[in-house]
Order: C-alpha cells, then structure tokens, then sequence
C-alpha cells in the first residue's frame, strides 16, 4: 500500500498507509488551503506552494515546490524517509512574484503550518 498525506480543501490532514523508517510517502496539497498569492507574469502564474519538510527536530529542512513550471495545478511529491528518523514535521509556504508589483509583495509570504506548530506525524 502506498502511504499518503492528503491535505484536503476542508482543512483535515488523512494519512493513508503507515510512515516508517526508510520508506516513502507522497504528500497531496489543495491549493485553495492557501490562496495568499497568485500573481501572474506575462499571462503565466508567478506564484509558487513549497512544502517544508523537517525530520525530527534538528536535521536539515527539505523545500520541495508543489507547481512544477507553468502549470495550473499542483503535483504530489513523494518523500524519502530516512532510515533513522522517528518523526516528521510539515508546512507549506505560499509566495508569488510579479516584477511590475512595486508594493514590495514580492517578498510577502503566507503559510499553511497548523497555526505555526507545523503538521507532525509520528513514525511507526
């Protein structure tokens, strides 16, 4: 079975398989969770979801961007779970660039991160 997180339009994170050590998961985002931005360049989107992903609590924060170039949607990732870890943590970070904006907006940024304690799910 493939393990998923689904970060549905309702607000509500479900997990479908298990987390472990040394796996991998795929993380599904709906961007209407977070609509901060969506700039435009040229008649093209400008504007970007990233995931963060942090293991445990020290190791080193993994950005991944959900809209692959010019696209109109978002793709799943898939995650590798390193072999040591027992914890993962994960928020996802909206931005936008227009270089026609002078209102400074294009270094604003909003965030899907469960009111800043970020999304944690153990490990099994």
């Amino acid at each position: 079975m493939k393990t998923t997180i689904n970060f549905t339009p309702d607000w509500q994170e479900n997990l479908t398989g298990e987390l472990t050590p040394g796996g991998k998961f795929t993380i599904n985002y709906d961007e209407s969770r977070l609509t901060c931005f969506r700039t435009s360049y040229r008649g093209s989107p400008s504007w970007q979801i990233d995931v963060g992903v942090q293991f445990d609590d020290n190791s080193q924060v993994q950005y991944t961007s959900l809209r692959q170039g010019q696209n109109n949607y978002l793709s799943p990732v898939e995650i590798d779970i390193p072999a040591n870890a027992r914890k993962v943590n994960i928020w996802f970070e909206n931005y936008g660039y227009d270089p026609y904006d002078a209102s400074g907006n294009n270094n604003s940024r909003c965030y899907d991160s469960d009111y800043g304690k970020n999304y944690s799910f153990q490990l099994s």
